[in-house]
């Protein structure tokens, strides 16, 4: 059995990063105008996110339906790939504007290289395969 594939390692990786994005989620629906520690260009940026009314509640519930999907090991390869562009957003804010909790972020990326790699073969692979396709006369 691959590295990639080892059973327990897998869903321990699995469990924790829909548990983090499960819980995260529902902590934003609870927690709108909770206190935003960290600088204040960071704080400004999730504040305007929040002030829009509209894009906050719709990444929140996205992590809590991709984390859900994770828990659940349903549709994992679409959780993963749903998850792609919030955790690089989630990177990058820790990067640029709060580095104070950046190892987290770098973690979380981690984990989802990780299924990735895990998924590379059976399902990604496919997708960067040039098709020649004759075009229809």
């Amino acid at each position: 059995m691959s590295f990639f594939k080892h059973k327990y390692f897998f869903h321990s990786i699995r469990l924790m990063l829909g548990g983090i994005f499960f819980f995260m989620g529902i902590k934003g629906f609870v927690d709108f105008n909770g206190s935003q520690a960290g600088t204040d260009v960071g704080a400004d940026f999730i504040n305007s996110l929040m002030r829009t009314k509209f894009f906050w509640p719709f990444e929140k519930f996205l992590e809590t339906l991709f984390g859900l999907l994770l828990l659940s090991n349903r549709f994992i390869c679409i959780a993963i790939q749903g998850l792609a562009a919030i955790i690089i957003n989630i990177v990058l804010y820790h990067a640029f504007l709060d580095p104070k909790h950046w190892y987290l972020a770098l973690f979380v990326l981690l984990c989802e290289i990780y299924m990735y790699l895990a998924f590379w073969k059976s399902n990604y692979k496919n997708s960067f395969v040039k098709l020649n396709i004759p075009w229809r006369e």
